[in-house]
């Protein structure tokens, strides 16, 4: 397995000072993640996602509601969270939800050190996949279209998605979006194998995939593009990220 070039941070939320020092010991072990911050409240933990990066946040939802969890994500929707709880049916629950893992309390050692694999193989099949996206734009091909009565070289690699809207078809990249004439089917295909079509308006660069849900999928920078009935098998996401 490939290594992370970099330690991962992570947060964890309990009250339970005995369960938060086991979840310790066990990223002690652990040679690519580190533990920033142990909070015993969502709003203790609000605060240290305001100002530190966090890669990883595990946290007891034995007594708080899925929506709770919401603000975690928007102070920080880059990292993964792993809920843990004591209610088996919570699992259910979970899968519901922008939710990587959930653990059952009490914790078992085998289990823990199972999601922090899990979580080292997310986070490098996520950074082959920009070191992959950033060897394309170096050498990758481009495509020539005509916008706003302007001409745009456009690098493939770069494009996120492609959006239809009626006779024309927008391009979105990092750069901004770029509205020009053409068809989405023909433009998958011309495209090659990274581009694959979800829906009858879309287009997404599989490069740029980050999650998949029954009905979405979800995007770097947080895009979700909804999935097509007729498309439900068009895009298989292979990784180590759970997918619901």
């Amino acid at each position: 397995m490939d290594q992370l070039r970099r330690k991962l941070n992570c947060l964890i939320i309990d009250n339970d000072q005995t369960a938060a020092l086991n979840i310790q010991t066990c990223i002690q072990q652990s040679q690519s993640v580190e533990l920033v911050r142990s909070c015993s409240s969502l709003n203790q933990a609000s605060s240290v996602l305001n100002v530190l990066s966090i890669d990883l946040v595990l946290v007891d939802v034995d007594d708080i509601k899925l929506e709770d969890l919401r603000p975690l994500k928007t102070s920080s929707p880059l990292s993964l969270l792993i809920v843990m709880s004591a209610n088996p049916d919570y699992q259910i629950q979970a899968a519901g939800g922008s939710v990587f893992d959930c653990l059952i309390k009490p914790l078992n050692e085998s289990r823990l050190q199972l999601a922090m694999q899990r979580v080292i193989g997310h986070f490098i099949y996520d950074q082959d996949r920009q070191a992959q996206v950033q060897e394309k734009k170096q050498s990758g091909p481009t495509i020539l279209i005509k916008s706003g009565g302007n001409e745009h070289k456009l690098v493939t690699a770069d494009i996120l998605y492609i959006e239809s809207d009626g006779e024309y078809v927008k391009y979105y990249t990092p750069k901004g979006k770029f509205m020009a004439l053409g068809s989405l089917r023909k433009l998958a295909k011309l495209l090659g194998e990274d581009f694959v079509q979800v829906h009858r308006s879309y287009v997404v660069n599989r490069s740029f995939v980050v999650a998949k849900t029954r009905q979405h999928i979800e995007l770097t920078g947080k895009r979700m593009i909804p999935i097509g009935k007729t498309y439900k098998n068009a895009f298989q996401f292979v990784s180590s990220a759970v997918v619901f």
